[in-house]
């Protein structure tokens, strides 16, 4: 194997440009969305909403949040309400924006170092930064790259996958520093309307469920309205077997799943669905234009690590059955290609290292981390060798 080495020096900048205390509305924003074909082909959402904020040429974002003691000891207390504070975004306030505290695995009480929910017009109407009414900080703690989320949600969307955009936030909470963020946009009706006709379907999350008849009132529902019936028609079309195309192509849009799973190949997002088991991570849109599920990638902290699991072990019966479909499992090793032929293209490693060098100050600072800035570095170079050695790794796992 070769070893991929990249020497450069690079210093972490800081944006000046301010937000602007006029927001921009998502719904003179959004725009439609083609459904993207096989060969990857796509009309890419409208970013005016949001611009600013997820601009990829930032670095670090400067994020301020201001809580009373009221709110802090409330947290303490309760890590599920939500609470009243002042927001700043590289200078720009947003007073009583609501913000409670996430996370699974990753979850962090408030005296160490949490991930955040960020909602700006839960209690004051129509409050919005930079046209977005909704983001998320996440913490990190399970990602010692500091920039495998933000790189893996660049291969889905360059890929024409719906999914997130992210960059990086330095978080301060009253006086304290809490550290390096991954500031990451909310998956919901703006999100949706950015990149379909009709983001009014129905929205659900997966977590620890499959397409299995007693799961579907598991599934958690996002957004929307609450008709499971296409979920449970999925899962009994799975259950009665056959090609994927011949009993669930009017049900899912199986291209976009191939492509979806191809990109998750890629990127060794082995901790979601159809890879993990139970599934989740994976966000399912029901789109009212053709009432087929569209798949939405969400937690992508610990991606480009585990090289040598193969790319067709997988635990979910959707992921089974587009391997056993042959024209399922020819698209995704087709866009397996076409992944790292785009990966190849944009110099997606150099990408990363340059990132690494953009935040490498402010995880100096982080003393929050619960890892060493050693691991960093040495996590930061085995994740620019992965997706440097992603394609040949790829090629001899399939025959491709």
């Amino acid at each position: 194997m070769r070893l991929f080495v990249l020497w450069a020096l690079a210093a972490c900048s800081v944006p000046t440009e301010k937000l602007g205390p006029e927001p921009v509305s998502a719904e003179t924003t959004a725009t439609t969305v083609t459904s993207t074909g096989s060969d990857g082909t796509t009309e890419l959402p409208d970013p005016e909403s949001g611009a600013v904020l997820f601009d990829e040429d930032v670095a670090v974002w400067p994020v301020r949040l201001e809580m009373s003691v009221e709110a802090i000891n409330a947290l303490l207390e309760d890590d599920a309400i939500w609470v009243a504070a002042d927001l700043t975004v590289n200078g720009e306030t947003y007073e009583q924006v609501g913000v409670t505290l996430k996370g699974n695995g990753s979850f962090q009480p408030l005296d160490e170092k949490p991930s955040f929910k960020i909602s700006t017009d839960r209690f004051v109407p129509d409050q919005e930064v930079d046209g977005i009414d909704a983001f998320v900080l996440n913490n990190m703690v399970g990602d010692s790259s500091m920039i495998a989320e933000r790189m893996a949600y660049r291969f889905y969307r360059d890929a024409g996958v719906p999914a997130p955009r992210a960059v990086h936030a330095s978080v301060q909470l009253n006086d304290r520093a809490y550290g390096l963020y991954t500031l990451v946009e909310s998956v919901d009706g703006q999100f949706l309307n950015r990149w379909f006709e009709d983001g009014d379907g129905s929205l659900y999350e997966m977590f620890d469920v499959d397409f299995l008849a007693e799961d579907i009132w598991h599934f958690d529902h996002d957004g929307g309205p609450d008709n499971r019936d296409p979920l449970f028609e999925i899962a009994a079309a799975l259950e009665e077997g056959g090609r994927l195309t011949d009993v669930a192509e009017h049900l899912i849009d199986i291209d976009a799943f191939a492509r979806y799973f191809a990109v998750s190949s890629f990127v060794g997002q082995f901790d979601a669905y159809p890879y993990s088991f139970p599934g989740d991570d994976l966000f399912l849109y029901v789109d009212p234009l053709d009432g087929r599920v569209r798949f939405v990638p969400h937690g992508a902290d610990e991606t480009f690590v585990d090289s040598d699991r193969p790319a067709d072990y997988v635990y979910g019966i959707l992921g089974h059955a587009c391997l056993d479909d042959p024209a399922c499992d020819e698209v995704w090793r087709q866009e397996i290609h076409r992944v790292g032929d785009l990966s190849e293209e944009g110099d997606y490693p150099s990408q990363a290292f340059w990132l690494s060098q953009d935040v490498s100050a402010e995880a100096i600072l982080d003393t929050r981390k619960p890892y060493s800035d050693a691991l960093v570095d040495l996590s930061q170079g085995q994740l620019q060798n992965f997706i440097y050695a992603r394609s040949s790794a790829l090629d001899g796992m399939l025959g491709l």
